[in-house]
C-alpha cells in the first residue's frame, strides 16, 4: 500500500527525524498523518516499528505518537463541543477576552485568506501549501495558526477560521490530532507567557516575521508553488517541467470561478473572451458619458448552496456584494401584489459586473475582444482561432464556458458527443432596456415581477429601479425592463430601441402610472438569456480530449448555477490530472 510504502521510505530515515523534523525545507517528517486520519496505517505498527529502530529519531517521534497525538485524542474524547471556547484553559479564555478590544493591524476576509492573499510572504506561502498539497510542515502551521489569531475579531471567530481552512484543505482535517494542533495556537495544551503581548495577551506568540527570519521564505515559497500535478507533456516523455496549460473560453460567472480554482491550483490558465471586458450576462453598461452603471443582464442573484454561500459571504465582507434591499412586488395590469419570491436578494457593488472583475482579477492572462470562432486538437493539445486570424496552440484542456448553443457549435467538430450534450439544452432569448427619467417614478415598488405569462400582448416580464441597488447613483432615476421570453423571441431581429419602446409601455399599463419624462434610453438583445431546462449535471468533461463544457445551462440556471459549474469543470480537470499522476 501506498501509506506503508511512504512509511517504510521515512523508517529509513528515521534517525536524523530529530535533527531534520522542524526545518521544512528538509523532508525530514514522516508526512503520515493523512494516511493515519484515513485508517489506511495503523498507528501501533508503526509505533512497532519506530521502537525497533531506537536512537534519538524513534524517541523523538514516538514522543510525537504516542504523548501529543494521544493526548489531542483523549482530549477530544472527554470534551463536550471542541468548537465551544469554552473548552479552551480558563487562564487562555479570560486573557484572549481581555485583549479583544485591542486595535486588529489586518483582518483579511475569509477569501483572502483561502487564496494566499495577505500580503506576509511567509503566512501566504503556508496556505498555499494547504491549498496545493493538502499538508503544511507542523513547524510551519504554528506559525499559520497563531497568525490567524491576531488577523480575527474574537477568539469566536479565530476558532471558526482556524479549524474551516484546516478541515477544508488538510488532508490530515478533522483529526483530533488536528485539534490538538490548532487549539495549541489559542493556549490548549500549554502555559501562560509574560510579558503579555497585544491581541495574545498572555497566549505564547509566535510572530511570522520571527520565523521567517530563521527560514528561507522564497525557497519555501518555491517548495510549495512546484506543480501539485505531474504535466501531461513531462508524463509523456517530451522533458518540460511546466504544469498544465488550460484555455478558458468565455469570461463569465462560470468560466472565471474554473479559471481562478484552476489558477489558484497553479496550473497556466487563459481566457478569451469576444467583450472587452468581464461580465458575461452580469455585465454592467455605463450611460450618461460614464456617470451611470446600468445591470442590464442578470438583475440580482440569490445563495442557496453552503459552498456558494461561503463564498458569498467572504465577497459581502470584502464589499464586492450586498443585500439589495428592495421592495419587491408582483404587477399585473394595474394591480400590485406580494413578492412571489421572497428572500434575501444580492447584487455586486458598485455594479454586477463587480464580481466578475473581482474574480477576473486573479485568472490569468485576458484576451478581451477575441471571438473564438473554431478550436481543434491534434494527438496533445488544443489550439484555438479567432475570426481576426489569430492562434493560440498548446494547451492541455480546453473549457468551454458560453451559452449552450454557442458551446454546441464550436465544439461539434472536435468532440462531436460534447456538441450533442450541449446542443440538447435550449436556451430563450430577452430583449432588456433601459430608462433614464427627468424624475423618480412614483409607484410603492423598487421591483416587479409580471404575471404575463406568454401573452404576446403582455411584453414585460420584469422591471426594477436599477438606483435603489447599494453602490449605485441616485441622482438619476434609472429603471431596466425585461421582456418575456416569447415576446423577446418573437421580436429578437428586430430593433432594440422600438423593442424598448414597448417594454416602457407595457410598464406604465402593468403599473397603472404614468412615466415621467424619458430624458436616455437603451437597449440590449440578450439572445442566449436562460436555460427553461437545464442539463441534469453540473458540467460535461471529455478526460481523452481534454474538454470541459460549463455554464448556468449546466446543472442549474442564474448566476449561482454559474459558479457551482466553473467549480465542478475546474474539478474534473483537477481530478484527471491527480489520476494521471505517476506513481
Amino acid at each position: 500500500m501506498a501509506g506503508y510504502a511512504r512509511w517504510q521510505s521515512f523508517l529509513a530515515h528515521l534517525d536524523g527525524y530529530a535533527r531534520a523534523r522542524n526545518d521544512p525545507l528538509r523532508d525530514g517528517v514522516s508526512r503520515m498523518s493523512a494516511w493515519l486520519h484515513w485508517g489506511h496505517v495503523s498507528p501501533l505498527r508503526i509505533a512497532r516499528e519506530a521502537a525497533g529502530r531506537g536512537g534519538d529519531g524513534a524517541d523523538k517521534y514516538l514522543d510525537e505518537l504516542l504523548v501529543w497525538r494521544e493526548l489531542a485524542y483523549a482530549w477530544c474524547f472527554h470534551t463536550r463541543d471542541a468548537h465551544d471556547p469554552e473548552c479552551l484553559p480558563a487562564w487562555a479564555r479570560s486573557t484572549l477576552r481581555e485583549h479583544e478590544s485591542d486595535p486588529r493591524p489586518l483582518l483579511p476576509s475569509w477569501e483572502t485568506l483561502v487564496h494566499a492573499r495577505t500580503g506576509d510572504a511567509l503566512w501566504d506561502a503556508c496556505q498555499r501549501s494547504l491549498l496545493r498539497h493538502g499538508e503544511l510542515h507542523n513547524n510551519l502551521r504554528m506559525t499559520w495558526g497563531k497568525a490567524l489569531v491576531g488577523w480575527t475579531r474574537d477568539v469566536e471567530q479565530a476558532m471558526e477560521r482556524l479549524a474551516d481552512l484546516n478541515h477544508r484543505y488538510a488532508l490530515d482535517g478533522r483529526d483530533p490530532a488536528s485539534y490538538g494542533g490548532l487549539w495549541w495556537c489559542l493556549g490548549l495544551f500549554d502555559r501562560p507567557f509574560q510579558p503579555e503581548q497585544r491581541i495574545l495577551g498572555s497566549v505564547r506568540p509566535r510572530p511570522t516575521r520571527e520565523h521567517a527570519r530563521r527560514l528561507d521564505v522564497d525557497r519555501y515559497a518555491a517548495k510549495v508553488d512546484r506543480p501539485r500535478h505531474a504535466p501531461l507533456r513531462f508524463q509523456l516523455g517530451m522533458g518540460t517541467v511546466s504544469t498544465a496549460k488550460v484555455a478558458v473560453i468565455g469570461a463569465g460567472l462560470g468560466g472565471l470561478a474554473c479559471a481562478s480554482a484552476l489558477r489558484e491550483q497553479g496550473l497556466r490558465v487563459d481566457v478569451f473572451d469576444k467583450a472587452r471586458g468581464f461580465g458575461g450576462r452580469t455585465s454592467t453598461r455605463r450611460i450618461e458619458d460614464g456617470a451611470v452603471s446600468v445591470d442590464h443582464g442578470a438583475q440580482y442573484f440569490t445563495a442557496r448552496d453552503p459552498r456558494f454561500r461561503t463564498r458569498v459571504a467572504s465577497w459581502i465582507e470584502d464589499g464586492v456584494v450586498a443585500e439589495w434591499d428592495a421592495r419587491v412586488v408582483t404587477l399585473d395590469q394595474g394591480r400590485i401584489g406580494a413578492d412571489p419570491r421572497p428572500g434575501p436578494r444580492l447584487v455586486g457593488t458598485p455594479a454586477m459586473s463587480a464580481l466578475c472583475r473581482h474574480l477576473g482579477a486573479r485568472v490569468g492572462d485576458v484576451h478581451f475582444g477575441a471571438r473564438i470562432v473554431s478550436v481543434t486538437r491534434d494527438d496533445s493539445s488544443w489550439s484555438l482561432h479567432s475570426e481576426t486570424g489569430a492562434r493560440w496552440d498548446g494547451y492541455d484542456f480546453l473549457v468551454v464556458a458560453l451559452p449552450a448553443p454557442q458551446a454546441a457549435e464550436l465544439v461539434a467538430d472536435a468532440d462531436p458527443e460534447a456538441g450533442a450534450f450541449a446542443a440538447g439544452v435550449a436556451m430563450t432569448p430577452c430583449l432588456a432596456c433601459w430608462l433614464v427619467f427627468d424624475a423618480p417614478f412614483d409607484v410603492p415598488f423598487d421591483a416587479a415581477f409580471c404575471a404575463s405569462g406568454d401573452d404576446l400582448g403582455r411584453p414585460l416580464a420584469w422591471a426594477a429601479r436599477n438606483s435603489s441597488k447599494p453602490g449605485r447613483d441616485r441622482s438619476r432615476d434609472v429603471w431596466v425592463l425585461h421582456g418575456t421570453p416569447a415576446w423577446s423571441a418573437r421580436l429578437l431581429e428586430e430593433d432594440p430601441a422600438a423593442a424598448g419602446l414597448v417594454l416602457a409601455e407595457a410598464l406604465a399599463r402593468e403599473s397603472g402610472r404614468t412615466l415621467p419624462r424619458i430624458v436616455a434610453q437603451g437597449a440590449h438583445r440578450w439572445r442566449y438569456a436562460l436555460p427553461p431546462t437545464p442539463a441534469p449535471q453540473d458540467h460535461w468533461f471529455d478526460a481523452a480530449r481534454g474538454l470541459a463544457l460549463c455554464g448556468d445551462w449546466c446543472g442549474g440556471p442564474r448566476v449561482e448555477g454559474a459558479w457551482l459549474s466553473g467549480c465542478a469543470a475546474a474539478g474534473a480537470v483537477l481530478r484527471h490530472l491527480n489520476l494521471r499522476r505517476p506513481s
